[in-house]
C-alpha cells in the first residue's frame, strides 16, 4: 500500500500540482481567493477551497512550504457584511452553519497534518532545539500562568494565554520542522508572501472606500473603517508588517519599481486608515526606504523613474486637489495629539501591574468594563506587566535578546529586513495592541523561523538545503 501511495504522489500530474503549490503562482491564486470572497461573501466556498489545498500539500509532500501561505492570507478572507462589527457582535461565525464548517474543515487539517508528520517521519524534528527555544518556551509559560494567584483568577485567563503561547511558539517550531528551507529561494519566497498579503489588504481597503462614499469625505471617527477581519488600526499595522519587503523585493528583483510602487500602495493604505501609530512608523520607512533604493537597488533606473512620477502625482495632488487633501488631513488635524483613552488605559495597565507584581492580573483584569475583552493596554511593555507581570516582562525580555542576537550576528539582508518589519511593529505596539493581536504574533513566528534558518546557515549549523550539520568529534 505504501508503494502504490508513492506511485501515486510521484506521478507526473501529482508532482506538477505539488510544483505548483511551491510556487509564487499559487500564492497569488490563494490571494484572489480570498480578495473574491472578501467582496462577494462566499467565505466557506473560500476556506474549503484553501483547506483542500492545503490538506492535499500535506498528504502529498514532505515540503509543507504551501501552508506559509495559507496561514498569512486566509485569514483576509472574511467579508466585510459577515465579520465582526464589534466586541458583542462576531456576525455569522457564531451561527451553527459556519461552527460545523469549521469544526469539519478543523478535523481534516488536523488529520493531514497528523498523517504528514508521521509519514514523513517529521515528527523526529521536533525532538531537536531551535535556537529561539529558550526564550520563546519561557514567554509562552509566562502567558499560560498569567495572572495565576491573583483575586479573581478565571480558567480562561489560561485558556487565553495558551492560545498566545501556541500562536507565537507552537506555531513557530510546526513551520520550522516542517517547511524545508533553502538558501536565498526560501526568503525571496516569504517576501513574496509578505509583498501580496500588503497588496491584498490594501485593494480590500481602497473596495471599502469605493462601496461606502459616506468614507471619502471627512470622517469624525474610525468606527466605520473595518474589513471584517479587522479595524483601521489592526489594518494599518498588518500592512506594516509588510511593507519593508516590498522594499526587498525592490532592491534585490530585476523588475523593482514593481514592487516599489507596491509600498507606495501600502503606505497610501496606511495613511487612509487613520492609525496615526502605524503612520509615524510607515512614514519614515517609506522616505529611508525610498532613498536606499535609489542608491542601492539592482535595477535603478525603474526606481527613479518611479519616485519621479510619484513626486510629480504628489505635486498635482497639492495643487489641484488642495481641498480633498485637506479633508483628508483633517482627521489628524482634529485628533492631533489626543491619546484617544490610550492614558487612561495605561494607568489600568499599571493598577493591574501594582495589584499583581510577580504573575501579573491576568488577561481578564478588567474584563466586562473598558475594554470589554481580555484586556488591550495599547503598549506592549504596559502589557506584559498589568497581565504577565515581572515573570512575563524578564521572559519577553530574554526573548529579545535571543532576537537581537540573531539579527546582528553574521547579518544578511534578507534577515536585515526581516528585522526591520519586526522592529516597525514593536514600535507601533508601543501605542497600539499589535503584539497581543492573535494575526500579527501568527505572522511574527512565521518571520522569526526564516530570520533563524537563515542565520543558522550563516552560523554554520545547517547547509544551504537547510538540513543540519553534524559537528565532527574529535
Amino acid at each position: 500500500m505504501i508503494q502504490a501511495f508513492e506511485n501515486f504522489r510521484t506521478n507526473t500530474v501529482i508532482a506538477k500540482v505539488c510544483e505548483f503549490q511551491r510556487s509564487f503562482w499559487y500564492v497569488l491564486c490563494l490571494a484572489l481567493v480570498a480578495l473574491i470572497s472578501h467582496l462577494a461573501g462566499i467565505e466557506l466556498v473560500a476556506i474549503w477551497l484553501i483547506v483542500l489545498a492545503t490538506v492535499f500539500s500535506l498528504i502529498m509532500q514532505e515540503d509543507a512550504l504551501p501552508l506559509v501561505p495559507t496561514v498569512l492570507l486566509g485569514y483576509f478572507l472574511v467579508s466585510c457584511g459577515h465579520g465582526a462589527i464589534s466586541w458583542s457582535d462576531v456576525g455569522v461565525w457564531q451561527t451553527k452553519p459556519y461552527i460545523v464548517n469549521l469544526a469539519i474543515v478543523g478535523v481534516l487539517f488536523a488529520v493531514a497534518f497528523i498523517f504528514h508528520l508521521i509519514y514523513y517521519k517529521q515528527y523526529k524534528n521536533f525532538a531537536r532545539r531551535t535556537y529561539l527555544t529558550l526564550g520563546l518556551a519561557a514567554f509562552a509559560v509566562a502567558y499560560v500562568v498569567n495572572g495565576i494567584f491573583t483575586k479573581g483568577y478565571t480558567f480562561k485567563n489560561m485558556a487565553y494565554g495558551f492560545s498566545f503561547a501556541a500562536l507565537f511558539y507552537l506555531f513557530y517550531l510546526i513551520i520550522f520542522h516542517t517547511v524545508k528551507w533553502k538558501d536565498g529561494e526560501s526568503m525571496r519566497y516569504l517576501a513574496r508572501c509578505m509583498f501580496v498579503m500588503g497588496l491584498l489588504i490594501s485593494i480590500e481597503f481602497a473596495f471599502l472606500y469605493i462601496r461606502n462614499p459616506e468614507l471619502q469625505g471627512v470622517l469624525s471617527t474610525k468606527d466605520k473603517l473595518l474589513l471584517g477581519w479587522g479595524n483601521s488600526n489592526s489594518i494599518a499595522f498588518t500592512t506594516l508588517l509588510a511593507l519593508p519587503f516590498a522594499f526587498w523585493l525592490a532592491y534585490k528583483e530585476k523588475f523593482g519599481f514593481v514592487y516599489y510602487l507596491g509600498a507606495t500602495v501600502m503606505v497610501v493604505a496606511i495613511f487612509f486608515t487613520y492609525a496615526r501609530g502605524s503612520l509615524v512608523v510607515a512614514i519614515p520607512m517609506y522616505v529611508v526606504g525610498t532613498i536606499f533604493l535609489c542608491i542601492k537597488a539592482r535595477k535603478k533606473l525603474g526606481i527613479w523613474i518611479s519616485v519621479g512620477v510619484i513626486v510629480l502625482a504628489i505635486a498635482i495632488l497639492a495643487i489641484w486637489f488642495k481641498d480633498w487633501l485637506h479633508e483628508k488631513f483633517n482627521i489628524y488635524v482634529i485628533n492631533g495629539t489626543s491619546d484617544r483613552g490610550r492614558f487612561r488605559l495605561w494607568e489600568m495597565a499599571w493598577e493591574g501591574f501594582k495589584q499583581s507584581p510577580v504573575f501579573g492580573s491576568g488577561l481578564y483584569f478588567k474584563f466586562g468594563e473598558e475594554p470589554s475583552n481580555y484586556f488591550w493596554a495599547h503598549n506592549t511593555i504596559l502589557q506584559l506587566l498589568a497581565t504577565c507581570g515581572i515573570v512575563g516582562l524578564l521572559t519577553y525580555l530574554l526573548h529579545r535578546v535571543q532576537t537581537i542576537i540573531m539579527f546582528f550576528k553574521k547579518p544578511t539582508m534578507a534577515r536585515l529586513f526581516i528585522g526591520i518589519a519586526i522592529l516597525g511593529i514593536l514600535a507601533a505596539g508601543m501605542v497600539d495592541v499589535v503584539m497581543i493581536c492573535q494575526n500579527v504574533i501568527l505572522y511574527y513566528g512565521i518571520l522569526l523561523v526564516f530570520a533563524e534558518k537563515d542565520y543558522l546557515h550563516r552560523k554554520g549549523a545547517i547547509d544551504e538545503e537547510g538540513e543540519p550539520i553534524e559537528k565532527s568529534k574529535e
